[in-house]
Parts: C-alpha cells; sequence; structure tokens
C-alpha cells in the first residue's frame, strides 16, 4: 500500500511538472484577459509586438495613469516643443503590483526601442503582488521570484500547471 501511495505521488508529481513544460502562444495568453481594464492587456501586447508606430515615450503604472495620461495630448506637446514627431504610448493598466511593472517593462525593452521610460511611484510603495502577475508572467518569473517579498509565491506556483494546460490547448485550438 505504501509503495502505491509513493508511486502515485511520484506520477501526480511528474504531471505537473510536465505541466509546466507546456507552450504557448503569447498573443493568446494576452488576449485571453478579458476582466475590466485587465483587459487593456491584449492592446498593450499588440501595440507593442505588431503597431510599427515608434515608441519614444512609454507610459507604465497604475490606473492613475491609465486615466491621468492621454497619450495623444502628451505626443502633440512634445512633437510642437521639439519640432519633430514624439509617440507617446500609454501601457499602463490597473492596480498595483511592481511585479507586473517588470514584465511590461521587460516586454517592452526587449522588442522596442524606448527613448523615455516614465514609471508611476507613490510615496508608499504596495507590497501586494500584482493579480496578472502569475497569469502574465513565464514559468521562470513565477519560480524564481523571491519568496520573501512575493506574498503569492505558493499560490502563483499552485496555479501555474493549469495555466499552462488551458494555454496550450487554446493555442492549439485558438477561438475563431
Amino acid at each position: 500500500m505504501r509503495r502505491f501511495f509513493i508511486t502515485a505521488l511520484a506520477v501526480a508529481l511528474a504531471s505537473l511538472g510536465l505541466m509546466l513544460l507546456i507552450p504557448h502562444d503569447r498573443y493568446i495568453q494576452a488576449q485571453d484577459v478579458r476582466v475590466g481594464a485587465f483587459a487593456r492587456l491584449g492592446w498593450i501586447y499588440e501595440r507593442i509586438h505588431f503597431d510599427p508606430t515608434p515608441i519614444d515615450v512609454a507610459f507604465i503604472g497604475t490606473s492613475h495613469t491609465m486615466n491621468g495620461v492621454n497619450g495623444a495630448v502628451v505626443s502633440a506637446g512634445l512633437s510642437r516643443m521639439s519640432g519633430h514627431p514624439v509617440y507617446v504610448a500609454n501601457l499602463a493598466i490597473p492596480q498595483y503590483g511592481r511585479n507586473f511593472h517588470w514584465l511590461l517593462v521587460r516586454e517592452l525593452l526587449e522588442h522596442r526601442k524606448v527613448k523615455t521610460l516614465v514609471l508611476e511611484v507613490t510615496e508608499n510603495e504596495s507590497r501586494q503582488p500584482h493579480p496578472l502577475f502569475a497569469y502574465w508572467a513565464d514559468v521562470s518569473d513565477v519560480l524564481e521570484a523571491p519568496v520573501l517579498i512575493n506574498l503569492n509565491w505558493f499560490t502563483d506556483i499552485a496555479r501555474l500547471p493549469l495555466r499552462q494546460l488551458t494555454l496550450g490547448v487554446k493555442t492549439l485550438f485558438p477561438e475563431e
């Protein structure tokens, strides 16, 4: 009986581990977020990856930045002052969580040349992780997140296998 439980546990752990290796399409992952203003992640991904318009100035932050910075107005003002076109992208998404801001900045800088990056800061930074972190982060980002400062580390890891399986299926069979 003991051997059965050890074997069952080994099979379960191996299955969960293999689920972490299931590949998926990042575009589908971004478009799959459909909750309120978080659905903006799909537009942000498209702006970074598919829109040929340059990003000279990028704003990253919470809903304060999202609602308080009008990219078109800032772009027009900077263009008028500099005498040449300046392209502004407001890539802010609601809620605090520096771990998610880090992911957005990394995604942006890996795929675009940005002249100025404006990051919203507050005098009292929240320790709370962003709710989208575990959904948008690579498996390695979640596993390597510092346990001492990531308050959701165990929860994030527990969600990974199902997330990977779901995204893998959606990549194989995208919605039409």
